[in-house]
């Protein structure tokens, strides 16, 4: 197991209680790993259609921060939120979510008003669950 999937295991210890934390399964499209949440997962924290979000990986790289912002700066990498009103959708997939999760068939994601923090999860560590 990687170094980055071993540092993700032990921060899981101290988020798993949290209401705000979520396990999901890792999703594919076209050959890729995919991050989705959807719905009230969103929404009750503030999150709605058409908000910014920008994209960021701390320094040790094991985790992905999507922080909302109403204006990002020219070339900063960004997200928009999809889906409707009712029910809003964080959908982000291609090769850079494939090598970020390295593997992982599950992450966790930690929403909290106006941030998603995102951390894979290897399989060693769903017993903690």
């Amino acid at each position: 197991m990687s170094n980055v999937l071993k540092n993700a295991e032990n921060s899981l210890r101290a988020m798993k209680n949290a209401d705000n934390f979520h396990v999901m399964k890792t999703a594919k499209n076209r050959g890729n790993s995919r991050i989705w949440l959807e719905g009230k997962k969103l929404a009750s924290y503030g999150f709605s259609r058409g908000d910014m979000l920008k994209k960021s990986f701390s320094a040790s790289g094991y985790t992905l921060v999507f922080t909302k912002t109403e204006n990002p700066l020219s070339g900063e990498k960004h997200h928009r939120i999809a889906g409707t009103e009712n029910r809003p959708i964080l959908d982000c997939n291609g090769k850079w979510v494939t090598e970020f999760f390295q593997g992982a068939e599950f992450y966790v994601a930690e929403i909290t008003y106006g941030k998603i923090t995102i951390q894979p999860v290897p399989k060693t560590a769903l017993d903690l669950f």
